[in-house]
């Protein structure tokens, strides 16, 4: 300030002063410069500086129009150079000035040309300098209500009476808390807490691609998202503004013991809180408006759902749109892939392995899966507690790159563990019955594992999906299906999307009043085994050790059965692993796994600890394998042989040929407990083709055996016991002769196959030159659609071996819907397929 003291003004303003933080400078508030800057203020200030030399008419133009400009003025000691203000016509729109080459200009976008300037002309160098650098005194920014991303000189000085720094600096960005002075923000009538993001993306647009995100999240208004407060660019430096949530975030919360109880009020505001968010979600997935857009979050953790305290328990709100992506298309439409620049690994979605990332095209369903994993978390909390959960997640999580899905798995990619959880809770606690500990989280948890932690039927099912093109060769093709099935247990489940998300959680919060402990149950004992997570106590579920080699981690799955590594010696690597060929002392590198995956939910772990011991010799040696499998294990699915089978694939053998013999002897049985589905493989990498192998002529394999090519297998996704197999079908292993003298071919009925939209075709081999109007189709079962008017068809694709002969191979596998008249409307003829 000056080192004039005589003038009370002065004085005054240097007695209100703030600091801010952030800007290292000073500042005088808003509500204290209108506080100062009066009418009668300012004629006291002149008549001390000019006394006489002016009218009221001056006092009246700077009182108007120029209070900035004589505070600078008065805070300099240059409250004379004020006489003439109104003579020049210079106001505070002019402000803030600064010198770009000879001469000044406006800041403010005010024209250089106007008489306006000449105020300055006799003015010493020396104090326009001082003019210039004092004025930001009277400037600190404002945020409006409609503030978005304001371009702020470097000098500008922010109202930031606090600030620091709660994050680590990352890769794009950096979270600091600050409070804004109550005068500078039209939020609240007190000083707003608010979070400050700095932006480190450089990427160009990728500050406006948030402010677009933010701006339609602040026209929504929902008071499960965070309110935007507004965003500046100072210095190359974007910065994003929210109201701070002051009850910290989900995780947390979770962590805190003082939040859980068994009680009924929690476990509702718990759904209610979830339905509010997925209704958020709903909201910024759906809501048209001026940008018509619509968005997705792309990053949904514990960690970007913040709670904002409030009298009772408070709320969640949806934070951190730093992923948040918003498309004026939808997803089907879009052929230029959506840029992510990251999200939590854990939380991401299985479509996000399926392609690279120029290939990508995420639709709003990557935040539903998210929302899966977040609820299945918050149900485990509510039913076990903070303990229970960090068990959870020693269990699913031994490794910082593992995931809510597995890499290994085919169809429901879930992770085991998971599943395993989720099936012990309706095996025990969450039973149907009188002894569920709550029906409402019992409805919840099925919704989360039948709608939400599925494949996605917009990205994961058609990304595995070759359509075919009239006339063209088969291309990987994305389709967008939507998920109009909104019944819980669906035989043909498809991630749900936020809007039908909303009514499913609207029905379990209102459908229900009426049932007694609807949502809480006292008379459930949670303190006895019925309330207690799944046991480590057998080590079934203890963690692979870590492994010095990446490779090898990611290879391996996430759980393991703890008590022998290798049951009877295993193989040591995928090369020539049998030792005598026919037999079966053969075996399978982490067969341990499988046998613990395809248990969970049929078996006790108590029951499991004290089996597999017992039988872990006999297991793979028996002779009456797999029938004694079965015998001993009454609860093993189907899927174990269907594991045993791609595992089996994945082997490497020195001479090709060698790839059937090590089933040699078993592979019948297989097919008799297997039935049809045994015959719908597929090749696992869709980037890779199979060739075939050629055989002996006395050991020839024929085309429908996965042993006839090159390459690992999957079986297709096909919900069990819900299928109806087609009769007409001459199983290859009844040792009859074929009419043309092929033993081993099948036989059935095909029909003439015409593509539709969003059939899903899996081709084993390259089918350059196959002629798509020879492509049969040999139905193998079919399965009501939810609705009833269509039925989905599971069949072999095959053509002619060569052309013109009658002779039929396996060129593929399908799944497509159709009505229920139409292998009835279709000519089918009958085939043998070699």
């Amino acid at each position: 300030m000056s080192g004039n003291q005589e003038c009370g003004l002065a004085n005054a303003i240097e007695a209100k002063l703030a600091f801010s933080v952030f800007s290292k400078k000073n500042f005088l508030p808003r509500n204290e410069f209108d506080a100062l800057l009066t009418e009668n203020n300012i004629k006291e200030a002149l008549d001390k500086a000019a006394p006489g030399g002016f009218d009221q008419s001056l006092v009246e133009y700077i009182t108007k129009r120029a209070r900035k400009t004589f505070a600078t003025l008065v805070w300099g000691d240059n409250v004379q150079r004020a006489v003439d203000l109104e003579v020049f016509g210079f106001h505070d729109d002019y402000l803030p000035i600064d010198i770009e080459g000879t001469h000044l200009t406006s800041l403010n976008g005010l024209s250089g040309n106007s008489d306006a300037w000449n105020w300055f002309r006799s003015w010493k160098q020396r104090e326009i300098s001082r003019f210039r650098h004092e004025q930001w005194i009277f400037l600190p920014f404002i945020f409006a209500n409609d503030s978005t991303m304001e371009e702020l000189h470097r000098d500008y000085c922010l109202p930031f009476i606090k600030y620091k720094r709660e994050s680590e600096e990352g890769s794009f960005s950096v979270l600091y808390k600050a409070t804004i002075h109550h005068a500078h923000q039209k939020v609240s009538t007190e000083n707003l807490v608010i979070a400050i993001k700095e932006l480190r993306n450089k990427e160009a647009g990728a500050d406006q691609s948030e402010l677009t995100a933010l701006n339609l999240a602040r026209q929504l208004q929902h008071p499960h998202i965070v309110p935007f407060v507004g965003g500046f660019r100072q210095a190359s430096t974007s910065h994003l503004l929210f109201q701070w949530a002051d009850g910290g975030n989900l995780r947390s919360y979770w962590s805190d013991e003082k939040n859980w109880s068994r009680d009924a009020d929690l476990i509702r505001w718990t759904i209610e809180q979830i339905e509010g968010l997925i209704a958020a979600l709903e909201k910024w997935h759906n809501e048209p408006s001026h940008i018509t857009s619509n968005g997705r979050h792309g990053d949904l953790k514990p960690e970007n759902i913040l709670r904002s305290l409030r009298p009772d328990r408070g709320i969640f709100q949806i934070a951190d749109l730093g992923l948040a992506k918003v498309h004026s298309l939808p997803t089907h439409a879009r052929n230029k892939p959506s840029s992510t620049p990251g999200g939590t690994l854990r939380y991401r979605p299985p479509e996000i392995d399926v392609l690279r990332d120029d290939q990508r095209i995420f639709s709003r369903s990557y935040d539903m899966w998210g929302m899966g994993c977040i609820i299945l978390e918050w149900i485990i909390w509510l039913v076990y507690g903070i303990d229970g959960l960090r068990t959870f997640y020693q269990q699913a999580f031994p490794d910082e790159f593992d995931a809510f899905w597995s890499r290994t798995a085919e169809g429901r990619p879930t992770n085991p563990v998971a599943v395993y959880w989720m099936k012990h809770m309706q095996n025990t606690c969450l039973a149907d019955g009188e002894q569920c500990y709550s029906i409402a989280l019992r409805d919840l948890l099925l919704f989360v594992e039948n709608r939400l932690l599925v494949p996605d039927s917009a990205e994961q099912d058609t990304t595995n999906t070759y359509r075919l093109p009239n006339g063209g060769d088969a291309i990987p093709k994305l389709d967008i299906t939507p998920a109009s099935d909104l019944r819980l247990g669906s035989k043909t489940p498809k991630r749900a999307k936020s809007r039908d998300s909303c009514k499913i959680l609207q029905e379990i919060l209102s459908a229900k009043k009426d049932i007694a402990n609807y949502m809480y149950n006292p008379k459930v004992h949670m303190n006895g085994p019925n309330g207690r997570g799944p046991s480590t106590r057998s080590g079934l579920l203890t963690p692979f050790p870590k492994s010095s080699s990446r490779q090898e981690q990611k290879s391996r799955d996430p759980i393991r059965l703890n008590h022998q590594r290798q049951w009877n010696g295993g193989m040591a690597n995928t090369k020539n692993p049998y030792a005598i060929p026919g037999t079966f002392n053969v075996w399978i590198t982490h067969f341990d796994n499988l046998f613990a995956k395809n248990v969970f939910g049929i078996l006790e772990d108590d029951e499991i600890a004290r089996l597999a011991p017992a039988h872990k010799t006999s297991f793979l040696s028996d002779p009456q394998f797999p029938d004694a499998m079965l015998k001993r294990y009454k609860g093993m699915r189907i899927a174990s042989f269907e594991e045993i089978y791609e595992k089996y694939s994945q082997l490497e053998f020195t001479h090709l040929t060698d790839r059937s013999l090590g089933m040699a002897g078993i592979e019948s049985r297989f097919a008799t407990l297997f039935g049809k589905a045994n015959l719908l493989w597929r090749r696992a990498d869709l980037t890779k083709v199979m060739t075939k192998i050629v055989y002996p002529p006395d050991r020839q394999v024929l085309s429908w055996s996965w042993m006839a090519v090159t390459g690992s297998i999957c079986f297709m996704d096909i919900p069990s016991g819900s299928v109806d197999w087609t009769p007409d079908l001459v199983s290859p292993f009844d040792d009859s002769e074929d009419t043309c003298g092929t033993s081993g071919a099948l036989r059935g009925d095909a029909r003439q196959f015409s593509t539709q939209r969003d059939d899903r075709l899996f081709f084993d081999r390259v089918t350059d030159g196959l002629s798509y109007g020879q492509l049969l189709c040999l139905v193998l079962g079919t399965q009501d659609v939810w609705d009833g008017r269509l039925m989905t068809h599971y069949g072999l694709l095959v053509a002619t071996a060569e052309e013109g002969s009658g002779v039929y191979e396996r060129v593929g596998v399908a799944t497509f819907e159709r009505d229920h008249n139409w292998m009835d409307r279709e000519h089918f003829q009958c085939i043998s397929i070699v």
